[in-house]
């Protein structure tokens, strides 16, 4: 069991396990077991958002696939780069690469070695290539591109990537608002992770769980689990999707009238809006 599931990503533990591998690997020379490390420690700087750090080792990634021609390596390499492109607002070109790694995939099959990562590279590519579509407006799309992933898990019988795909299909199901199918995917992913022991999925599982009782009007129920989920996301992972978690908290709050009586209401906003709700220049 990879120690950063089990300790999350934000452990001092875990970062300090990293560098002593990196530097066994690199005066080895062992190319599978350095390019499984940096790839475990692109995917800790792309939770804990450091992006500089993460543009550094993606790009290591893409010179050791270049280096030994190994085509789980190179896409891989691939799939990260895409990842970047997503996190920096390069939707489209992400959305692209995403799908190109998925038919890549299904026209070349390659027996994925489980690594340090611990989530195979086909559930991570599923499950972004989903949320790219559902931010490029084809929620459709998405929700057959996630639901393939969660198939593809529970195929490989790999508790880490069906907690994985399972807390994704909830993150995009939230998105969509099918609050009843966002309740069943977060209860799934915190049987598996309760029995496997999984730190980074357990919180968001608990959180997705929390936003679709306060979605379905059980705001008592429903906030405290989002509060909890977020706070334990936290500490095992730093600030990896807060921003969407806070986002939810707010419209739960503001939906039922919490937001008035807890902190006196927001400021009336004057700005003179279009349709869709941007402010138009005077």
């Amino acid at each position: 069991m990879p120690l950063n599931f089990i300790r999350g990503y934000a452990s001092a533990e875990v970062s300090e396990n990293y560098k002593r591998a990196s530097t066994l690997c690199a005066d080895v020379g062992d190319a599978q077991q350095l390019f499984e490390i940096v790839q475990s420690v692109w995917h800790a700087q792309m939770v804990t958002s450091e992006l500089d750090e993460a543009i550094r080792s993606a790009n290591e990634l893409a010179r050791i696939a270049t280096q030994h021609q190994v085509p789980e390596f190179s896409l891989t390499a691939e799939l990260a780069g895409g990842r970047i492109d997503s996190w920096k607002g390069n939707l489209k070109k992400a959305a692209q690469i995403f799908a190109h790694f998925l038919e890549e995939i299904d026209r070349v099959p390659i027996k994925w070695r489980e690594g340090t990562l611990g989530v195979l590279p086909p559930v991570s590519g599923f499950a972004l290539c989903g949320l790219a579509s559902w931010f490029l407006g084809r929620p459709d799309h998405a929700r057959v591109i996630a639901g393939r992933g969660l198939v593809y898990a529970e195929e490989k019988r790999h508790p880490l990537s069906i907690a994985s795909a399972l807390v994704h299909s909830a993150d995009l199901e939230l998105l969509c608002g099918d609050w009843k199918v966002v309740a069943d995917l977060a209860a799934r992913a915190t049987q598996i992770s309760a029995t496997h022991g999984l730190s980074f999925h357990a919180p968001l599982a608990r959180f997705w769980g929390g936003a679709a009782l306060a979605e379905q009007g059980e705001v008592d129920r429903g906030l405290p689990e989002m509060l909890r989920g977020l706070l334990e996301h936290r500490s095992a992972t730093g600030r990896h999707a807060n921003g969407l978690m806070l986002a939810f908290i707010a419209t739960a709050h503001a939906r039922f009238g919490r937001w008035r009586r807890r902190y006196g209401g927001p400021r009336k906003d004057r700005t003179r809006r279009n349709d869709l709700g941007v402010p138009l220049r005077r």
